[in-house]
């Protein structure tokens, strides 16, 4: 068993603790996780004010050192720079916007307001002029709005509300008499300006100028604003959490409060978002974040925790933002910016906590069954049995004890069966035990205390009941009822003669037809109506044998195909027809030749543990779908054994050596979000070609002389969930018959092009593989020479 290489820290429920008295269980929503950005991977400063995404599909992250564009990749930070006019104004950024044009407004602490054109690369500064009342009333702005009608208003500190005249490039002063500190502005669907200032709240119409406040907000500082899906305004203030309610016009607050650990974790809240789901993520000045479900009105805390994907990076949380992907980002006060890892929740992962009594007693796992009581039965290395009563909420645990002969007979727990009549069996390191859920209590068979004879690896019971037994000294037919035990294994009189000794896996398929698989064997497939035994082995020279002898766990599809998981060869499909094998390996894409487990789906699709991740495999179109860690399994290393579907719900469960796996195979969604694809960079040489900025941000057409025919060029597929996994192909139709798969690489180069007129080419795709086929192109013209 190799070196887990990650352990999971997202241990979303507390299943067991150590002993056999059931516990009450408690309701808990999984933690989430988050991916970290901070001056390590090219942030220019790790206190975050501001977040956008543009039209283009960049985000924009507003810091307290410059104004930061990132592509899933790289930062490029833009400063203030001595003596350059067109240069930002000042590098503390509080506030960003973008109007319809594609502009980009950015709100400065002391430098006023800056306009961002994204063709040039400069900035053009608004600045407060003492002798020009048209000139922006203030330098510190902290909170820009564009509405519907392309308007684009500013919050100062100091000097109320403005609103910008871009024909005159005057600004139009409002509310300068009734609030002066304006921490933020939200226009709600019925055009009404919510403005959010330290005076209290405040509702202004711009079409009569009117302007409401309201007494019962007054004295109190308020921090941010948010309308979400319902047309609600939510607005957060130093004390608490308020939401408007349109039917009487009046808020309703939400607290801290010390008692009630599901309240508000702090009253400071200075900035609100809403996810796809409809909860409100919620961050406070210092007690790190809230998600409100509005449905039952509790909050969920979570807190800064040293190692991620765990917890924040930071209890201060200055900005949240959901991009158009549905992602929401975290802009903190020390700790850079978080990610919302919504891809490691893919799979629920159950595992040991040191922290936690109540979790996984290890997690090193061999065996899994969820009985018809609904409790989920696990079996460990080395510590005994897990129960977990999802109905009753209970837990229970099992260890084999030395002077108890009612106890476990061994603490590896190598697997579980519940047979027809509901009795669970559980096969150890040594022997097989009967549990009978009124004593708590077992009852040992094949059990010798002095050595391991029998170690009890898979359970297969046939259509009259009785249980086959794959072991490491042979096969064994077992009767439940009389308890006796009869081996099949290497001796002439048997009814049968299996083929090796150290038998690792045994299925009884629809017909009642025994198939065992050992370790160097190969298949041995028994049907006693006709008393026919036959051996499949793996032949070098015949392409259509089982690839590899050493089995480890044997399957039945429902249209009565059998699928064979090999130590080493892959995955193998045996026709019965045909007598002929089909192999599977990673050279077809499966993930890794050695597979554990195998289940099917209700849409017919096979889910494989290997020695790299679980993966799903279509067989009629024979394409594999890989998941590692990324996604929340338990670890890239699952274990023989370990795997059950519950037959009722369609659950699956995997286990590995970090503990186990949970889902429902049908809602196990593709990430759909097509990504934008931008080409990010064109050098001939390594020199930027002229004029770059304006062919990056949308010019069509690049001119080369034929004595400089040549180019390198960058490219990025806007998709933030696992960038590193984004794929890519290029063209330069008129040059190139074929797509050229650049696999996850970002760059290409043509030389010795002749004259003539191209189009460069780049389409790519998500981490899931769904790709945008338009795709970003730029025209190349060669001047051929004169001849």
């Amino acid at each position: 068993m190799k070196q887990l290489i990650r352990k999971r820290l997202a241990c979303w429920l507390s299943l067991l603790f150590l002993g056999s008295s059931a516990i009450s269980t408690f309701a808990q929503s999984p933690e989430p996780a988050f991916k970290r950005l901070s001056v390590e991977q090219g942030l220019s400063q790790v206190t975050v004010f501001c977040i956008l995404q543009d039209r283009q599909g960049f985000l924009w992250f507003g810091t307290q050192d410059g104004l930061n564009r990132y592509d899933g990749y790289m930062f490029k930070v833009y400063k203030h720079i001595p003596g350059d006019p067109t240069s930002l104004s000042h590098n503390t950024i509080r506030a960003l916007a973008e109007d319809q044009d594609g502009y980009l407004w950015i709100g400065t602490q002391e430098g006023g307001l800056n306009r961002f054109d994204p063709v040039t690369e400069t900035f053009t500064a608004y600045r407060h002029d003492p002798g020009d009342p048209h000139s922006l009333p203030g330098d510190a702005v902290y909170a820009l709005q564009v509405d519907q009608t392309d308007n684009l208003w500013i919050g100062t500190l100091g000097q109320g509300v403005a609103r910008f005249d871009p024909a005159n490039t005057h600004f139009i002063p409002y509310l300068q008499d009734q609030a002066s500190d304006i921490w933020d502005l939200r226009q709600d669907r019925a055009h009404q300006i919510w403005i959010a200032s330290s005076e209290g709240v405040f509702r202004f119409d711009p079409d009569t100028r009117i302007v409401q406040s309201y007494e019962q907000m007054a004295n109190i500082v308020f921090n941010t604003l948010y309308e979400d899906a319902a047309g609600t305004i939510w607005i957060g203030s130093n004390r608490g959490l308020y939401r408007h309610r349109q039917q009487d016009d009046a808020f309703e607050p939400y607290v801290h409060n010390p008692a009630d650990h599901h309240s508000l974790s702090s009253n400071n809240v200075t900035t609100i978002y809403a996810d796809d789901k409809g909860r409100l993520w919620i961050g406070t000045e210092n007690e790190g974040l809230n998600i409100f479900d509005p449905d039952d009105k509790q909050f969920q805390r979570i807190s800064a925790h040293p190692q991620p994907p765990a917890g924040l990076s930071d209890n201060g949380v200055r900005a949240l933002y959901r991009d158009r992907a549905g992602n929401l980002w975290i802009g903190t006060r020390t700790g850079g910016v978080n990610l919302y890892d919504r891809v490691v929740e893919t799979f629920t992962h159950y595992c040991h906590d040191p922290a936690k009594p109540h979790s996984l007693s290890n997690n090193l796992i061999w065996a899994l069954y969820e009985d018809t009581a609904g409790v989920l039965w696990i079996g460990t290395i080395f510590d005994g049995l897990n129960a977990f009563d999802r109905t009753s909420g209970t837990f229970r645990f099992y260890r084999y004890t030395p002077d108890d002969p009612n106890s476990l007979s061994d603490n590896t727990i190598m697997s579980i069966h519940e047979d027809r009549r509901g009795t669970l069996w559980i096969g150890t390191n040594n022997g097989l035990n009967r549990f009978d859920p009124q004593t708590q209590t077992f009852t040992r068979y094949l059990h010798n205390p002095d050595h391991n004879q029998y170690n009890i690896r898979a359970i297969s019971e046939d259509q009259h009941g009785s249980l086959w037994l794959a072991t490491g000294a042979g096969l064994l037919y077992f009767d439940p009822v009389s308890g006796k035990a009869t081996p099949y294994g290497q001796a002439p009189d048997a009814l049968y003669s299996v083929n090796h000794k150290r038998v690792m896996a045994v299925y009884v398929d629809q017909d009642d037809i025994l198939w065992s698989g050992s370790d160097g064997g190969g298949i041995d497939r028994f049907d006693p109506a006709t008393g026919v035994l036959r051996h499949y082995h793996n032949d070098p020279n015949n392409p259509h044998s089982l690839s590899y002898d050493s089995i480890l766990c044997i399957t039945e599809d429902r249209l009565g195909k059998m699928w064979i998981g090999t130590a080493g060869g892959g995955l193998n499909q045996f026709d019965r027809q045909t007598e002929r094998f089909t192999r599977y390996t990673e050279a077809d894409g499966l993930p890794n030749n050695t597979v554990y487990g195998i289940l099917e789906d209700a849409r017919d699709n096979l889910w494989l543990s290997t020695n790299n991740g679980l993966s799903r495999f279509t067989p009629a179109t024979a394409v594999f779908k890989n998941y590692d860690v990324n996604y929340g399994v338990q670890s890239t290393e699952f274990n023989t054994g370990a795997y059950f579907k519950n037959p009722r719900s369609g659950e699956m469960f995997f286990g590995g050596i970090n503990g186990v796996n949970a889902f429902f195979p049908d809602q196990i969604a593709e990430y759909a979000y097509r990504p934008p694809i931008v080409i990010t960079s064109l050098t001939r040489g390594g020199v930027p070609l002229p004029d770059l900025k304006r062919l990056l941000a949308g010019g069509r057409e690049v001119t080369l002389d034929w004595r400089e025919n040549s180019f390198e060029f960058e490219y990025a597929a806007l998709s933030y969930v696992l960038p590193e996994k984004n794929r890519y192909q290029y063209l330069l139709e008129g040059f190139d018959q074929d797509w050229f798969d650049a696999g996850t690489r970002r760059f290409g180069r043509y030389a010795g092009l002749p004259g003539g007129t191209y189009t460069l080419r780049v389409k790519g795709s998500n981490y899931d593989g769904v790709w945008n086929e338009t795709g970003a192109s730029l025209k190349i013209r060669v001047i051929p020479p004169f001849w």
